[in-house]
């Protein structure tokens, strides 16, 4: 996805999903996650969030202070689902009520 989203303020905010399956075949256990993010100002931290379906707890957070787009990358498990469609949610969010956080560049990969 190369979609420019972004979000003002502190409060976490669901830009966008990815949807993918885990079944007996897949032998899925990780995905793979390369975000595009950057700030308005290098004194704030934009983070992007990523949570696994509706879990209470971000999988992954990538982070910048970047006044342009800065490519942040990361892994987490996902073994532990259960057979099925999951979903991805990736929110955005800055460190500071004055701060706007932006994200583009998205590319999942699921690996064994």
């Amino acid at each position: 996805d190369d979609t420019q989203v972004s979000v003002t303020g502190t409060t976490e905010t669901e830009k966008k999903t990815a949807r993918f399956p885990i079944s007996t075949w897949s032998n899925l256990k990780n995905i793979h996650v390369i975000a595009g993010v950057w700030s308005n100002n290098a004194s704030y931290t934009t983070s992007l969030l990523v949570y696994r379906n509706s879990e209470g707890s971000a999988s992954l957070t990538l982070t910048s202070t970047s006044l342009s787009e800065e490519l942040k990358e990361g892994d987490f498990t996902v073994n532990d689902l259960s057979s099925g469609i999951h979903t991805l949610k990736f929110k955005l969010k800055s460190n500071n009520a004055s701060g706007t956080a932006y994200h583009k560049f998205l590319m999942v990969y699921a690996w064994g």
